[in-house]
């Protein structure tokens, strides 16, 4: 179930941090595609609660908030100019924090060294300002470990800014998908260092669109022993072919199949082509769902988008958008649990209270 130098293998994880990994790896036996088994990880924590004034997104408290639901936490991490790795879903800074600069919708992280955002105090839902401040990757390992519960790491690596309307480049335009893969792994290789340095392996797993030979053509070969001690949550985006989709699960399956945590599976109707019926060597699925379910024996997952705020949703460079439900339903919790297989999914979701309550009506 685990890479031989994972600590859940070798005895040296703690207990209910196996716990919580196994779980999480493992099917209910006789699985069907409307077994229920949802499993959840918070997004962020559990933040911007009550009209938005409840904890601020990515800090001690809103991690806090969020173990009587699930002990999976997920936040993203994106890396300064001079290379410290802090914990932000976006990367600019006008939604997030009081920065009072000049255009503070085209300041990003990615240009700024540490020193010009750790003293910054980041806002609520709600957009109050509070004293808490960017915390960096250690710091939110350590909140990991003091609450025993696990991290999935999303990496935001810098990318392309495009007009959520046009589609037009407005930052970053340089960024090809060489320079993204690259960034990537930069941060990856970050994470590495910081859970060796912490002691921390057990706890953490990684979301990535790279295949594993990707990762390692771009990672420095003596870090590639380190990679089994980490789990990994392959991201499969919107709007894939099926061929596409099978390509990544079985490079990962083939090539490191005890790496796996589950693949993220995302898609956003069901006319998306991963969501129709399709046959491989003879054996028909439901969808890429069912694939994941019967081909690899892993949970599939996705990432439900729900609304963080009046204005909608919102992307890595902060820019507000209303989603069109005619091309994207993953806010409806309950088309999402009619869909066959969909109910055994790891979801990340900024509200898992919500979740909590639609797995007791359908369990």
């Amino acid at each position: 179930m685990f890479d031989p130098v994972h600590p859940c293998n070798d005895g040296t994880a703690p207990k209910d941090i196996e716990a919580i990994w196994t779980d999480l790896k493992s099917l209910p036996a006789g699985v069907s595609s409307n077994t229920v088994d949802l499993k959840y990880a918070a997004h962020r924590g559990f933040w911007g609660d009550n009209l938005g004034a409840g904890p601020v997104e990515n800090t001690d408290p809103a991690i806090q908030a969020a173990l009587p639901y699930t002990k999976i936490i997920e936040s993203d991490v994106t890396i300064t100019k001079d290379g410290v790795v802090v914990v932000s879903h976006d990367y600019n800074l006008q939604r997030l924090t009081n920065y009072h600069g000049p255009d503070p919708d085209n300041t990003f992280i990615y240009d700024l060294n540490y020193d010009q955002i750790k003293d910054l105090r980041l806002r609520k839902r709600n957009f109050d300002v509070t004293d808490f401040k960017f915390i960096r990757l250690e710091d939110l390992i350590g909140y990991m470990i003091e609450h025993k519960t696990v991290l999935t790491i999303d990496i935001k690596e810098r990318a392309q800014r495009r007009n959520p309307i046009t589609g037009a480049c407005t930052a970053a335009c340089d960024v090809n998908r060489a320079k993204r893969d690259q960034g990537w792994v930069q941060i990856f290789e970050k994470i590495l260092d910081a859970a060796e340095a912490q002691d921390a392996w057990g706890y953490l797993a990684i979301k990535t669109p790279l295949t594993i030979n990707r990762i390692k053509s771009l990672l420095p070969a003596e870090k590639w022993p380190l990679m089994g001690k980490v789990l990994y949550f392959p991201v499969i985006q919107p709007g894939a072919s099926v061929n596409a989709a099978v390509e990544v699960i079985n490079d990962w399956y083939n090539n490191g199949p005890d790496y796996l945590m589950g693949f993220e599976t995302n898609f956003k109707t069901s006319s998306d082509p991963v969501m129709h019926s399709f046959s491989i060597a003879g054996k028909s699925y439901d969808n890429i769902l069912h694939y994941v379910v019967s081909r690899v024996r892993l949970r599939p997952g996705m990432y439900p988008e729900e609304p963080m705020g009046p204005k909608g949703i919102v992307d890595r460079y902060a820019q507000w958008l209303f989603k069109d439900m005619r091309r994207d339903y993953r806010g409806d919790h309950i088309w999402l649990m009619s869909l066959p297989y969909f109910p055994v999914s790891i979801l990340t979701t900024d509200r898992p209270d919500i979740w909590k309550d639609v797995k007791g009506l359908y369990q």
